[in-house]
């Protein structure tokens, strides 16, 4: 199994339509998958390990492709500029799985900056179900504004503990990458 949740990364493999099969995300872990080879890295501890239990995999290839730090800054930017795409060509409609894989962040990550967003008076945000919100933009991004909202810390707790995790995993030795997954 090969383990991408973010489809850029997904492109920029350019992999062959006799491998596709075996790419698997977040939300469609494989079960009995004898290796997997983690092209993008997982955004947290917890889902790491899950996709080990899940796939009892007996070989991990831990690949060092796109490795990077999220800024909080950079995030907003982007997730702004998803926002603005939102609103112009999907009538307003996020769908927060498909923005956390965008973004390679987890899913509490996007709502807590949607609500950033919202408590900075940037966007009207309303809940349309599980999976969607609908927006509309009320003013441009302004990163002064954002960061005095309440909400910005927990947003800078989300994106360090991201990062925490990629650092460890790229960083780590196999050995002690090991004790964490199979706990």
């Amino acid at each position: 199994g090969i383990y991408i949740n973010n489809p850029a990364v997904k492109m920029k493999l350019n992999i062959p339509e006799t491998i596709d099969s075996k790419i698997f995300t977040a939300d469609n872990i494989p079960s009995d998958t004898e290796q997997i080879m983690f092209f993008d890295i997982p955004v947290s501890f917890e889902l790491f390990s899950k996709i080990i239990k899940i796939t009892n995999a007996k070989i991990i290839h831990l690949m060092n492709f796109l490795p990077s730090e999220i800024t909080t800054d950079s995030f907003i930017l982007k997730l702004s500029g998803m926002l603005k795409y939102a609103l112009s060509n999907l009538n307003g409609i996020v769908n927060i799985q498909r923005a956390s894989k965008a973004l390679s962040v987890d899913e509490d990550t996007i709502d807590c900056a949607l609500n950033l967003f919202w408590d900075s008076e940037m966007i009207d945000l309303e809940r349309k179900d599980d999976e969607n919100y609908v927006i509309s933009y009320l003013h441009p991004v302004e990163l002064s504004k954002i960061k005095n909202a309440g909400v910005y810390t927990d947003l800078e707790t989300h994106i360090n503990s991201i990062n925490a995790f990629k650092t460890f995993y790229l960083n780590s030795p196999v050995e002690e990458i090991k004790s964490y997954a199979i706990c």
